[in-house]
């Protein structure tokens, strides 16, 4: 169980990093955000 959490610490951190920037990428480059589609 203690291998899932890690796995979970170690996805988590990674998606603080990097949807920050993709989204900062996808604003400058024009792409609209999947989220904002549905509304």
């Amino acid at each position: 169980m203690n291998k899932l959490v890690e796995l979970y610490c170690d996805v988590d951190d990674f998606c603080k990093i990097f949807i920050p920037q993709w989204q900062q990428q996808l604003l400058q480059d024009g792409t609209q955000n999947v989220n904002e589609m549905g509304t």
